[in-house]
């Protein structure tokens, strides 16, 4: 921002990447980050593997690589509640709250037609048998717009989850502490 929303003078501060600041009338623009969710569908195998459940994107930022079901948190509306209604909206799934662990939060960078978001993203695990990912990944309704594909990848050893090209590195950092967690 170039000129004061307040009063109009050109010459905002902004100190420490933090807020905007009008030295002529005082106002003060504060830059908080948004919050966003992400669900990592997950089942183990009984060869000890775990398989996940993961989105081709179909929009930037990161269109054609891989993601969570997830999105940004409306206003008034809990991490939770996001990712009910992301998981809903992005790939036709319900998901019961009750289902979901919180695993993590994780500072991200979100590039959208060149401007630099700074994010919270919120991940949650949801187990699943292998029935179910496999009912899943097949009864998934993609929101076109957003999703390209659905797919499901098989993790055998820690090293498998830093190969994957994920859209967003909070994504591969969550998916590295979910597999040094549990």
């Amino acid at each position: 921002m170039k000129y004061c929303p307040a009063c109009g003078k050109e010459g905002l501060q902004y100190p420490g990447n933090r807020y905007w600041n009008c030295n002529s009338c005082g106002f003060t623009l504060y830059n908080n980050v948004a919050a966003a969710t992400g669900v990592i569908f997950f089942c183990l195998n009984d060869d000890k593997s775990r398989t996940i459940l993961v989105e081709e994107r179909a929009m930037d930022p990161g269109k054609g690589k891989l993601g969570l079901p997830g999105g940004f948190v409306d206003p008034d509306e809990r991490a939770e509640d996001c990712a009910v209604r992301e998981c809903q909206e992005e790939i036709g799934i319900t998901v019961s709250e009750d289902k979901l662990q919180y695993l993590t939060s994780m500072a991200n960078t979100y590039e959208y037609k060149s401007i630099t978001y700074k994010t919270c993203d919120v991940y949650f695990l949801c187990e699943v048998t292998a029935f179910e990912m496999f009912r899943i990944k097949k009864a998934a309704v993609m929101q076109q717009s957003e999703v390209r594909r659905i797919t499901t990848i098989d993790i055998r050893k820690d090293t498998d989850v830093q190969q994957l090209p994920f859209a967003f590195v909070s994504a591969n950092n969550a998916l590295k502490q979910w597999q040094t967690t549990f």
